[in-house]
């Protein structure tokens, strides 16, 4: 009956001490330190159609991407990465080789980002699915089918287009890598660029986070990723000069027309033979095998960047000159463990691009067509476009403030006050402005008002100064008849705030001035984004459209602005003003200030003194932020520099929109109206015939009890420009 039973000891049982105990030192020992080259160098197939060289992916053969492509290792202690480039340089190589780095060894979720829809769909079928199926050992690792959702151990790969709100929504990742970014939208959803949306994705990861930015560069000014080079350590790929060895990187200026360098340092003559031997880089470091990176340290005492030399091993401070080709950053002021990168169609190795003759021809046709110069500066030279432009010089602006007129009073032959409101996150900057005859403008005063726009009750000061009255030079107290209110990041709040105060957007409420009431009408506005608008006022439409896209009942009503006819409306008048001062100078005539169509307020006439500034006067800051954007003739739209802040600007467009809307209308008012107006905030009668020489220009005096805004019940206590103080905010 036991035999029925027996064992058969042919066969061996496995050891369950040996089998956990090889488990737990699996799970316990530390993979080993790879970088993504390394991985790449060792996993990363390049299928036929989807690279110039199918096959075994070799970082030798492009060898300036290499350390771009450890900065992005799990252990590099950098965070983000930009790299400016031309176009068809392997930057979206490195992305991929990242991405298959980043699955094979389990990381973290990653998301890749491309402008739209269709790109996101052609970046996972024709470049990294055809790369994975070559690459079993990933391939085995990836759970799903999906084409924009892959799961994998560790997470998932989330493959999106920067244009829809939705697909930034509910996803978190440690690792992003945005292509193409200078294609994403300025704002989407009312929430910011899609870019700084996507950075917010791996937010909450904070220091174990990395982005990667690569693109061919735009316009400038608008240009995400030049913007991101310059906020990095600006690095470029130094190499040795094949006849003195000095090292230097390659600039288009060296370029001569027959497709030669010219060393930058003895002006030997470089030939495109030698390009194979310059881009071989610097030694491997000895104890470690890693190539070492070069960082900044300080600057000596001659002001000269001093270097050193980072690997595995440790530092070398004053490092000597590399053997080979290296990257060298320049920016010490970059933000901490920011890398950034700009390459060129020049550094292409010999069979991957085009050669330096055509990139010589390619300047020569630019040269010639500057219809293509936009194209060889973006896609040959990686560099952005400057373009013409037009723009305005901040000083030459502020030279035509007028003594003798200060902020806060209103100016003779103002008769109308207008104001545009700009939201900020912990402010509202809010511009006044009078309007007279022929529709000339008057900057009456620029206010910092404090308040948080994302809660319910912070507009209270702002309300209280929008309901305030303001005296003119005869000592009428004026108030503000029409004001445009832009809600930006905070629409949603504003909306709450206009249907508060007027139930719909452009309907009116009564302000007290005196014993009696008068209309005031409140405006919710956006400006449109369209680069060249048709009109200055667009209506609300009878739908909305929400943050996901699904149309809504028609709510407050959002009117819109043509900024770019407002802009350009602006910067004519500023430029006639410049103009007609500079012939005036010229030809030893005054100054036509009556025919100026915006004037400033110059208070004493005193240079600005920042320790003891004149509140009659417009500070500097005004006049910078006025004038800092500027239309780029070939772009055909209006470009804010990074960092600029433009709500002097802002604000004034939206007080002659609000000068222009429904309830105002100034540009279609007849004589008999600004009659009525002038005897209304005119002169006194008994004043008429006591200054014989007087003209409706009349300038305005220094503010005093009879020339100042008027005390109100309804004013914030806080002080003003052009009031009873100076704020420090602007």
């Amino acid at each position: 009956m036991l035999d029925s039973f027996s064992i058969d000891y042919d066969v061996i049982l496995a050891d369950a001490t040996r089998t956990v105990t090889e488990a737990w030192v699996r799970g316990m020992t530390v993979p080993p330190r790879v970088t993504v080259s390394q991985h790449a160098d060792q996993t990363r197939m390049i299928a036929k159609g989807a690279g110039a060289e199918p096959g075994p992916w070799r970082t030798s053969r492009n060898p300036m991407l290499r350390e771009i492509q450890d900065a992005l290792s799990d252990h590099s202690p950098v965070r983000e990465v930009d790299f400016k480039k031309s176009a068809q340089i392997g930057a979206t190589e490195i992305g991929i080789n990242w991405t298959c780095y980043v699955i094979d060894r389990g990381l973290d979720s990653m998301i890749v980002a491309q402008p739209v829809k269709d790109l996101a769909r052609s970046w996972s079928t024709s470049k990294f699915e055809p790369a994975v199926q070559l690459m079993p050992s990933l391939a085995g690792k990836i759970e799903s089918d999906n084409t924009l959702e892959k799961r994998f151990p560790g997470g998932t790969l989330w493959v999106i287009w920067a244009n829809s709100s939705n697909q930034l929504r509910q996803r978190t990742a440690r690792f992003v890598f945005m292509d193409e970014l200078d294609e994403y939208p300025a704002d989407l959803g009312g929430q910011g660029g899609a870019d700084d949306q996507l950075a917010a994705r791996a937010m909450s990861y904070g220091d174990r986070a990395k982005i990667y930015r690569a693109c061919t560069p735009t316009v400038a000014g608008r240009s995400k990723i030049d913007a991101g080079f310059q906020l990095g350590d600006q690095r470029y790929y130094q190499v040795r000069c094949p006849s003195c060895l000095a090292h230097q990187r390659l600039q288009r200026d060296q370029l001569q027309p027959n497709g030669t360098f010219a060393c930058a340092v003895n002006g030997c003559v470089i030939e495109e033979h030698h390009k194979a031997a310059m881009l071989v880089e610097r030694s491997a470091c000895a104890g470690c095998g890693e190539v070492p990176v070069r960082v900044i340290r300080n600057r000596d005492a001659q002001g000269h960047l001093t270097y050193a030399d980072e690997c595995m091993c440790g530092a070398v401070e004053n490092p000597s000159p590399p053997d080979g080709a290296f990257w060298l950053p320049t920016n010490p002021d970059a933000e901490a463990l920011h890398r950034s990168y700009h390459s060129w169609a020049a550094y292409t190795p010999e069979g991957l691009g085009m050669s330096w003759v055509e990139i010589a021809g390619r300047r020569a046709d630019a040269e010639a067509n500057p219809d293509k110069q936009a194209a060889y500066d973006n896609l040959v030279c990686g560099e952005v476009h400057e373009g013409e432009r037009k723009a305005q010089d901040s000083s030459e602006i502020e030279a035509l403030a007028e003594p003798g007129v200060h902020r806060g009073a209103v100016p003779a032959g103002s008769f109308v006050l207008v104001c545009g409101v700009d939201c900020q996150h912990d402010r509202f900057e809010v511009q006044l402005i009078g309007i007279g005859r022929g529709q000339h403008a008057r900057v009456v005063d620029y206010t910092v008002v404090d308040g948080d726009p994302s809660r319910p009750d912070g507009y209270a000061d702002l309300d209280a100064h929008l309901q305030g009255l303001w005296r003119n030079v005869h000592g009428h107290d004026m108030h503000i008849s029409a004001l445009a209110i832009d809600g930006g990041n905070w629409t949603e709040m504003v909306a709450q705030f206009v249907k508060s105060k007027v139930g719909f957007s452009g309907h009116h409420r009564m302000v007290k001035v005196g014993e009696e009431f008068r209309k005031q009408s409140v405006y919710l506005v956006r400006g449109r984004s369209e680069h060249k608008s048709e009109r200055a006022v667009y209506r609300p439409a009878k739908t909305e459209v929400n943050e996901r896209d699904k149309t809504v009942a028609r709510s407050v009503g959002l009117w819109g602005v043509g900024t770019s006819v407002l802009k350009h409306i602006i910067f004519g008048w500023l430029s006639s003003a410049v103009t007609a001062r500079a012939e005036a100078d010229k030809a030893g005539t005054a100054d036509p200030i009556e025919q100026r169509m915006l004037r400033f307020p110059g208070g004493r006439g005193e240079p600005f003194n920042a320790m003891k500034p004149d509140a009659g006067m417009l500070p500097p800051t005004y006049f910078k932020g006025l004038t800092c954007e500027y239309f780029d003739l070939d772009a055909e739209q209006w470009i804010t520099p990074k960092g600029a802040r433009n709500e002097p600007l802002d604000t004034l467009v939206y007080a002659l929109w609000a000068s222009l809307s429904p309830a105002v209308k100034v540009d279609a008012m007849r004589e008999w109206q600004w009659e009525a107006l002038e005897a209304q905030f005119g002169p006194p009668a008994e004043d008429l015939f006591s200054t014989p020489n007087a003209s409706r220009e009349t300038q305005g005096s220094p503010p005093s009890s009879t020339a100042s805004p008027a005390s109100r019940e309804t004013s914030t206590s806080a002080p003003g420009f052009g009031s009873a103080g100076w704020s420090g905010r602007l």
